[in-house]
């Protein structure tokens, strides 16, 4: 007798005796499987017996106690491949008695959909189709990736029923194929940002912004200072501070918006607070100067008299430039005065320029106003007190 072949793209065969026969048309759409694919829960099977149509199914649902039900009792299948099954299938048969070498034909009618859930920081949250073989980066890619691609900068962990598995998310991007696992249908992948502490450095202090800035990959204290901002002009920037873990690290930070290195080499961790504190130094000018009072004295460089009084605001006329007295208190508390010539200086002769300190003061002599008395004022007095006596008389 010519039987046709099925079309079934996976079909088990399964005779006693050693033979083993082409199976009998499937009566119910097939999925198509690879070999070694296992049934899973809610994916429909179909059994064929050869010439004994009594004892097939065109399909029968794999129940959630991972069995299926048939003629002579249930039959656990979940986790079987089709040739798994249609052994078993076989083996109830001939323990019933009821055939001597069926010829027995498992197939996978229909699989149940497969998805796994993703939830947290991706752009597209929600539910994902998976394929067989699909793994954690293949997910990741279908919805639509992580925001960044500061990738240390998050946590993931895959629930399944067993367990949750940890994933570590900087190594899976950069080609670790133990952190890229194989997903199963019904997978729960959560992706969280890790806490601030362990992504972000807080910036206090004399800065535009004081805010939080996320950790530049180099560590770089220049990269978070231009993030808050830039310093102010009162910044005390060789007193700046980086506190760590309760400890407290001083970090001399003159010139480094010049330079934008660090001397020590010291680099920023996720969790420091970077300190930039008030600069306290000042030194003092009165008289003939545009500013007078306190002024701040640069942090990161020394200044010269005439630095000093450039910055103070140096009138161009009434004032005595050749007499400007600048005064230093001594270690015993006593006050020193020494006079400097600050208009050669002003005609390009630097050689006698002198430094200026922080708390040293400095008073440029305003010119006298009074007008000489010339003849004019002396013919116009005399007037005045001859008209005056006239008057009284």
């Amino acid at each position: 007798m010519q039987v046709k072949k099925s079309l079934v793209t996976m079909t088990c065969f399964v005779a006693l005796g050693g033979i083993t026969l082409p199976a009998v048309h499937a009566q119910a759409p097939v999925a198509t499987v690879a070999s070694d694919y296992k049934v899973k829960v809610g994916d429909t099977i179909s059994i064929q017996v050869l010439n004994h149509p009594e004892f097939s199914l065109a399909g029968t649902r794999v129940q959630n106690d991972n069995t299926i039900s048939y003629f002579f009792g249930p039959i656990a299948v979940s986790g079987k491949t089709v040739s798994e099954i249609g052994k078993l299938v076989t083996k109830q048969l001939v323990d019933a008695k009821q055939l001597v070498s069926p010829v027995v034909s498992v197939s996978v009618a229909a699989r149940e959909p497969m998805t796994v859930n993703i939830y947290g920081d991706v752009r597209n949250a929600g539910k994902v189709e998976l394929r067989d073989g699909m793994r954690l980066l293949d997910v990741l890619a279908l919805a639509g990736g992580l925001p960044t691609d500061r990738y240390e900068f998050y946590k993931l962990v895959v629930y399944r029923p067993n367990g949750p598995l940890p994933v570590d998310v900087a190594k899976l991007y950069t080609g670790d194929i133990k952190q890229n696992i194989t997903l199963e249908s019904g997978d729960n992948i959560i992706i969280d940002e890790a806490d601030p502490s362990e992504t972000m450095v807080r910036v206090v202090g004399e800065v535009r912004s004081q805010s939080s800035v996320v950790i530049p990959r180099d560590g770089s204290i220049l990269a978070v200072l231009n993030a808050a901002g830039g310093v102010t002009p009162a910044a005390a920037l060789s007193e700046a501070s980086i506190v760590r873990k309760g400890q407290t690290i001083k970090v001399d930070l003159r010139g480094i918006l010049e330079t934008g290195f660090v001397k020590s080499g010291v680099k920023l961790e996720a969790g420091d607070v970077l300190v930039i504190p008030l600069n306290k130094k000042v030194f003092r000018t009165n008289g003939a100067t545009q500013k007078t009072g306190e002024i701040i004295y640069p942090d990161d460089r020394s200044l010269t008299l005439f630095q000093a009084l450039s910055i103070a605001g140096l009138p161009a006329q009434n004032a005595d430039l050749k007499n400007v007295r600048l005064t230093r208190k001594l270690t015993d508390g006593k006050d020193e005065t020494t006079t400097h010539n600050v208009a050669s200086m002003l005609k390009g002769d630097l050689t006698k320029d002198v430094a200026v300190k922080p708390d040293d003061s400095i008073f440029v002599e305003p010119k006298s106003n009074k007008k000489r008395f010339g003849l004019q004022d002396a013919l116009w007095a005399v007037t005045t007190v001859t008209g005056l006596l006239r008057l009284f008389r």
